[in-house]
C-alpha cells in the first residue's frame, strides 16, 4: 500500500516530467498568452507569437542590463511593464555585479512552493524524511522597501511561501513573529528554543548559516537548551534543502548528524529552474519555466567575432533536441517577467530529464574558498558581525573541508 507521499509524488510526477517537450512549449505559450498586454508584450509582438520558433524570432536574448529598465519604471509604480499579474514585492539578488531586483509575483511564489513540495515528498516516498517539523527562515524577513513594495531574499521569500503552503504551513517553523525579529541574534535564540521544543526532520536553509545556527545551539544556547548534542534534540533529522552547493559543507553537516542528507535547488539569480530529487543532476521544473539551450561553442564563436548577442542567430533547443553530453549557455523564460534570460550558467544534458551545471559564461571564481567567502559577507550582514564560532562543544567537531570555511569556524 503507497503512502500519501507516494501518491503525491508519483501524481505529481506523471505530470511535469513524463513529456518534458510538449510541456515545455504549453508552458511558453501561456507566458506569452497572460503577458502580451504588457509594455514587454507589446514591443515583441506577444500577439503574433504562435509558437517556439516565432518566439525566439520576435524576442532577443537578455541579460539584467535589458531587463533593468522595465524593473526601474515598476519601480516607479507603474503595472503591465514586464508581467500582467500584480507585483507583491521584490526578490532580491546579491552578485558580483550588484544587487538586482526581480518582480515577486503569486506564480513566482508558486514556483517556491512546488520546489519544496517535489523535493519533500519525493524523499518521504523514499523514506528519506520522516514527518516532522522543518527549520526555515533563519535568515529573518527584511523590512526593506523599494517603490512602497516590500524586498526579500531568497531565504525569507521562501519561508514565507512555506508557510502559506495547507498543512506543511504548520510544520514550518519558527512562528512568523519570530522571523521577523529584527535582531539576529534574538531571532537565533528564538528560533533554538522554539525548534529544540519541537521533532524536528528537515531544514530549509543556506548550508552555511544552517551549520553556524548548528554551532550556536552547541554552545552559546547550551544552557538555555539544557543540551549541546544535537542529535539528541534532534533524532529524526535527515534531510537539508538548500538554494546552493552544498558539497563544501556535507562532512561538517554529517560530523554533527550523521543521518543528514541533501538535496539541491537548482537556483541563479534567486531563480528557481529545476530541482534535485535523485543521484542524477537537476530535474528543470519543466512546468513553470521554459528552458533554451545555447551551444557553448556558439556562444565563444559569437564572442571571437565581436558579435552581439542580442543580434547574433544561435541555433538554441529545448530538452527534447538538444544533445546529449554537449555543453550549453542557459536561457529561461519565466511567469516573473523575464524573457529568454541569460543566467550565466553552462550546463551539460545529461538525459531526456536532467541537467548539470558545469560552468559559467563569464569567468568567476570558483571552489569552496569563493563560496566561504560570499558567505562570510551574508553572515556579517545577517549576524551584525557576532557569529563568532567557537569550538567547545563536547566531542563534536565539524569537519570543513577548506582553509576558508575553516577559519570562518574557528577550527584550527
Amino acid at each position: 500500500m503507497m503512502t500519501i507521499p507516494e501518491l503525491l509524488w508519483n501524481h505529481d510526477k506523471k505530470a511535469w516530467m513524463n513529456y518534458p517537450g510538449d510541456t515545455q512549449e504549453r508552458v511558453l505559450m501561456q507566458i506569452v498568452r497572460e503577458n502580451e498586454g504588457t509594455l514587454f508584450g507589446r514591443e515583441y509582438l506577444f500577439r503574433e507569437i504562435k509558437d517556439i520558433e516565432d518566439f525566439t524570432r520576435y524576442v532577443p536574448l537578455s541579460m539584467y542590463g535589458d531587463v533593468q529598465p522595465y524593473i526601474q519604471t515598476m519601480v516607479g509604480g507603474e503595472p503591465n511593464i514586464l508581467v500582467a499579474q500584480p507585483v507583491k514585492r521584490w526578490m532580491k539578488a546579491d552578485g558580483t555585479c550588484g544587487a538586482r531586483l526581480f518582480p515577486y509575483t503569486a506564480q513566482v511564489a508558486r514556483i517556491f512552493q512546488d520546489a519544496f513540495l517535489r523535493v519533500y515528498t519525493a524523499c518521504a516516498a523514499e523514506g528519506r524524511v520522516l514527518e516532522g517539523k522543518i527549520v526555515a527562515g533563519l535568515e529573518g524577513v527584511s523590512p526593506v522597501e523599494v517603490g512602497g513594495l516590500p524586498v526579500g531574499s531568497f531565504s525569507s521569500l521562501w519561508f514565507e511561501a512555506l508557510k502559506k503552503i495547507p498543512v506543511v504551513g504548520s510544520m514550518v517553523i519558527p512562528s512568523e513573529k519570530t522571523a521577523a525579529l529584527a535582531d539576529a541574534q534574538d531571532r537565533w535564540l528564538s528560533i533554538a528554543v522554539e525548534a529544540s521544543k519541537q521533532n524536528v526532520t528537515a531544514a530549509v536553509a543556506d548550508p552555511i548559516l544552517f551549520l553556524a545556527f548548528l554551532r550556536r545551539m552547541m554552545t552559546d544556547y547550551q544552557e538555555v537548551l539544557n543540551c549541546s548534542d544535537i542529535e539528541e534534540i534532534w533524532p529524526s533529522f535527515s534531510l537539508v534543502i538548500s538554494q546552493c552547493n552544498t558539497a563544501p559543507f556535507n562532512r561538517a553537516v554529517h560530523s554533527l548528524m550523521k543521518n543528514a542528507e541533501f538535496r539541491e535547488i537548482f537556483c541563479t539569480d534567486e531563480l528557481i529552474l529545476g530541482i534535485q530529487v535523485d543521484e542524477k543532476g537537476y530535474i528543470p521544473l519543466y512546468d513553470h519555466c521554459f528552458l533554451e539551450f545555447i551551444s557553448l561553442k556558439e556562444w565563444n564563436e559569437m564572442e571571437q567575432e565581436g558579435g552581439e548577442y542580442r543580434e547574433y542567430t544561435f541555433d538554441s533547443r529545448i530538452i527534447e533536441n538538444a544533445q546529449r553530453n554537449q555543453e550549453y549557455v542557459l536561457a529561461v523564460t519565466t511567469p516573473g517577467g523575464l524573457y529568454r534570460y541569460i543566467t550565466g550558467d553552462v550546463v551539460t544534458i545529461l538525459d531526456d530529464l536532467h541537467i548539470e551545471r558545469t560552468g559559467w559564461i563569464e569567468p568567476t571564481p570558483k571552489g569552496a574558498a569563493h563560496v566561504a567567502e560570499q558567505h562570510m559577507v551574508l553572515l556579517r550582514e545577517i549576524a551584525r558581525e557576532e557569529l563568532d564560532i567557537t569550538m567547545g562543544a563536547g566531542n563534536q567537531v565539524v569537519a570543513v573541508e577548506s582553509e576558508a570555511l575553516s577559519y570562518l569556524f574557528g577550527i584550527r
